[in-house]
């Protein structure tokens, strides 16, 4: 393939302009929150080749992707990330980097991000790490990972990207048990010199479903988490606050589009693609799977993709079908609304504000 007369796709509607790939399924941390939960004996059995990640990265490209986000499991552990970079680096894609920080462990010991390793990766283009904190004190950052020490080691990691000139940002992932450090988090990564504060939207699936009844905030504990976001909104000298569609039920007046399967994709390391993370654990079509069909037939003709596409509020069923913020909400996050009732159509967002008058089990169980 030419790799300099690479141009996106212009006849059709949708472009794929940000990419999420999970390099591996492999992680050094147990999170409590964490959407995957594979047997370690599996975690690179199933995964592709270097060269197919490659070259998924090349049919991006000419479907319109301007951003690549490298995930996993822990992406950094992936042996082969320098020589995969080295590989998409002509596409002059925006690589941008979800990591744990902790990406190693050697002698009964994890390790961070080393300043060679973090040289290396800002010489092939990464342009931005991304790092997951959920608490801005060890205690229970490292109750949340179930990982001894792995705060004092993300921390490392993210100092050394930071002296290797490589801009970092924090994900911080709101449950009953660290919610009420969202401020603390907000005063450590200005301190750290991060960009922005992304707070990301707990969904009980992978090893998360295990722990959803430990990990999901109840309603006062929603409306206490509101009310910080909306003191802080008001701070105009605090590090940004990033809080994205999924959360459109809880604020539904600041309400943003939601791009799964519109402007954005996300591939898993043994090939099945996603809209987004929010349906990773959703039923895999094998056609929706890039050892069994190409990127593009997927993008263009996958149903789930399409169903999203052609989504319609207007067709929610109850409770959402009388709200009077339907038309603002959209009826939030229509993965976590399959998740939980089966259907994008069906029931209503588990953490929409006004179900406390609403007696779920008047509605049906997923079938």
């Amino acid at each position: 393939m030419n790799t300099l007369s690479i141009e996106k796709t212009m006849s059709f509607p949708y472009s794929l302009r940000e990419l999420t790939l999970e390099l591996t399924r492999y992680c050094y941390l147990k999170c409590k929150h964490c959407s995957s939960f594979i047997p370690e004996s599996s975690c690179r059995s199933e995964d592709l080749t270097l060269s197919k990640f490659a070259s998924l990265v090349y049919s991006a490209k000419e479907l319109g992707c301007e951003e690549l986000y490298l995930s996993g499991g822990e992406p950094l552990s992936f042996g082969a990330i320098i020589p995969f970079l080295e590989k998409i680096e002509p596409l002059n894609i925006k690589v941008f980097v979800y990591s744990s920080g902790v990406i190693g462990y050697s002698n009964g010991t994890i390790f961070g991000i080393s300043s060679d390793f973090a040289n290396k990766l800002k010489m092939r283009g990464v342009e931005k790490i991304i790092f997951h904190l959920a608490s801005a004190t060890s205690s229970i950052h490292d109750f949340f990972t179930q990982q001894r020490g792995s705060f004092r080691v993300t921390m490392n990691s993210m100092k050394t990207c930071v002296s290797a000139e490589i801009p970092v940002e924090l994900n911080f992932v709101p449950t009953s048990i660290n919610w009420f450090e969202l401020h603390n988090l907000v005063r450590l990564s200005y301190e750290l010199r991060g960009q922005r504060l992304n707070i990301l939207r707990f969904v009980p699936q992978g090893r998360g479903a295990l722990n959803k009844e430990e990990l999901l905030m109840g309603t006062t504990e929603l409306n206490q988490f509101k009310r910080e976001i909306e003191l802080l909104s008001q701070d105009s000298t605090r590090v940004p606050l990033k809080i994205g569609a999924p959360f459109n039920c809880l604020f539904p007046e600041k309400s943003v589009p939601c791009n799964a399967g519109r402007s954005r994709l996300l591939v898993r390391s043994n090939g099945d693609t996603f809209p987004c993370e929010a349906f990773k654990h959703s039923p895999v079509d094998s056609q929706a799977n890039l050892k069994h069909n190409n990127l593009q037939n997927i993008w263009e003709n996958s149903p789930l993709i399409i169903a999203l596409r052609q989504f319609d509020s207007s067709k929610l069923g109850y409770p959402c079908n009388s709200c009077q913020h339907r038309e603002l909400c959209g009826g939030g996050c229509p993965g976590q609304r399959a998740l939980s009732w089966g259907s994008i159509y069906a029931g209503f967002d588990p953490i929409c504000p006004l179900i406390n008058n609403i007696k779920k089990n008047s509605f049906p169980s997923k079938s």
